[in-house]
């Protein structure tokens, strides 16, 4: 019968290591990768799901690579073990937002009473530098999906309430127009329609169009004639969508509006004593 070996692969803090061994524990070989962390905030330790599996990638395909072609062939099982107080959500594509799309399309604006607070350093306008995330409301019938839809609404009341600003302190500018959206979350028609029931435009989906890499080439065309004008290169840009505002989620948005600038009002002076704490 022919040998058999196995794989393990510990997904740490700070590396992933993975060894292979045959099947009477002698290590043939093993490898590690770094694992790049944030936390330059106090209670803080992010880590990338994405950058844990690319890290992942590279410790075992090293670990293979050193115990040599003959033996890798042969690797029968690959067994792994990780943190114990961490977690990572991921569907088959590694994609754990994309696999939440459908489910929050189903949840009613408003999450079914649960709301968030998705600041976590600070809110630029108003400014208020000590307001921190939260989430209340939250019953034994809401799900992860709640969770995030309501997350997801929380950032169009920030960008509402910075609208309303702006027309305040600049009454020319008090009738926002179409609005472009660019960028990963400009493919979720949840989320855009989120955007135009709570602000009241119409969201334009420019999704899959790099406005930071085509200006960048764009400028370089022009720096060698390529183009005339820049204005001769927008068309580049194409058009995949219109998210209107649906007048009866409009409405109902509007009274939780009033209760998310009610809510981080109060908060502040309460995340001010916290940050008070752990300064």
């Amino acid at each position: 019968m022919e040998k058999i070996y196995l794989m393990a692969v510990d997904l740490g803090t700070t590396f992933i290591k993975a060894a292979v061994y045959d099947t009477e524990g002698t290590q043939i070989s093993s490898a590690r990768a770094a694992v790049i962390s944030d936390s330059s905030r106090p209670g803080v330790f992010l880590q990338s799901g994405t950058e844990i599996y690319r890290s992942v990638l590279a410790a075992m395909k090293s670990a293979a690579q050193t115990a040599g072609s003959d033996i890798s062939a042969r690797i029968g099982a690959i067994g792994f073990t990780g943190q114990m107080a961490g977690f990572m959500g991921v569907d088959q594509a590694l994609d754990a937002f994309r696999a939440m799309e459908d489910a929050i399309s189903r949840i009613p604006c408003g999450s079914e009473g649960l709301m968030a607070v998705g600041l976590l350093g600070g809110s630029a306008m108003p400014f208020d530098g000590e307001i921190r995330g939260t989430w209340v409301g939250h019953t034994w019938s809401h799900t992860k999906a709640h969770f995030y839809r309501a997350l997801l609404e929380s950032f169009a009341y920030e960008l509402r309430g910075t609208m309303d600003s702006i027309a305040h302190m600049y009454p020319e500018w008090n009738r926002f127009g179409d609005v472009k959206i660019i960028g990963g979350g400009a493919s979720s028609d949840t989320w855009r329609q989120i955007l135009a029931d709570v602000t009241g435009c119409s969201f334009l989906n420019y999704s899959g169009y790099d406005a930071a890499l085509w200006g960048t080439a764009v400028l370089a065309g022009k720096g060698i004639g390529l183009f005339d004008d820049l204005k001769s290169a927008s068309g580049a840009a194409r058009l995949k969508g219109v998210s209107a505002p649906i007048r009866e989620d409009q409405i109902a948005y509007e009274k939780y509006m009033a209760i998310y600038e009610q809510l981080t009002a109060h908060m502040h002076p309460i995340c001010e004593k916290l940050l008070a704490i752990v300064k």
